[in-house]
C-alpha cells in the first residue's frame, strides 16, 4: 500500500497562496477524525468538504483563509523562487508579477548589503588617504548598488525568467 494525498489550493487573505495536502490513504497507530482502518496500520479517509475544513481551521489561524479548491500538482507553477507571488486565478496559479517585483528588488537589498558595509570602509580608508580617483572609483560602485532595486529592467519584466535575469553583478 502506498501514501495517498489530494493537494489543496488555499487563498488567504493577504492574497498568497497556501498548498496543503490532505492524506486520504496513510498509515500510523492514531485514526484521524473521518478516517477508517484498512488494513495492518493503514487508515483511509473522503476528501469531504467538512474533513478538509477541518484541516485548514487546525493548521491555519482563524479568518485567514478566503476560499480554497482542491488542485493538482499541475496547476503550481514548478519553479517555486517567487512563491510568494503566487496568486490563485481559478483555473492554475500564476505569479502575481506587481509582487514579483518588489520580492526582486528586496533580494537585491539584501544581497547588496554585506558588499555595501565592505565599500563604506573602503571609501573611507581612500577619502582618508586623500586619493581623490580611488574614492570616486569606489563612489561610483556604492551608487550603483543602491541604485539596483530601481533598475528599469525590473519594472519591465513579464515573467519570474526575466525577473532571474537581473542580477547585481
Amino acid at each position: 500500500m502506498e501514501i495517498e494525498q489530494t493537494l489543496i489550493a488555499i487563498r488567504m487573505n493577504d492574497g498568497r497562496v497556501s498548498i496543503m495536502t490532505f492524506l486520504t490513504r496513510g498509515r500510523g497507530s492514531v485514526l484521524p477524525r473521518g478516517a477508517r482502518w484498512i488494513a495492518d496500520g493503514w487508515w483511509e479517509r473522503d476528501p469531504t468538504r467538512g474533513a478538509i475544513e477541518r484541516e485548514i481551521a487546525a493548521a491555519l489561524p482563524a479568518g485567514s483563509v478566503t476560499s480554497w479548491r482542491l488542485a493538482e500538482a499541475r496547476d503550481f507553477p514548478s519553479d517555486r523562487s517567487f512563491r510568494d507571488a503566487w496568486r490563485d486565478t481559478g483555473a492554475g496559479i500564476e505569479h502575481d508579477m506587481t509582487h514579483a517585483r518588489e520580492i526582486h528588488r528586496n533580494r537585491l537589498r539584501a544581497a547588496r548589503k554585506a558588499r555595501l558595509a565592505e565599500l563604506d570602509g573602503q571609501w573611507m580608508r581612500a577619502f582618508a588617504r586623500g586619493t581623490a580617483e580611488e574614492s570616486a572609483t569606489i563612489e561610483a560602485e556604492r551608487q550603483r548598488l543602491r541604485d539596483a532595486p530601481a533598475d528599469p529592467r525590473i519594472d519591465a519584466a513579464q515573467t519570474v525568467e526575466d525577473l532571474k535575469e537581473i542580477k547585481l553583478g
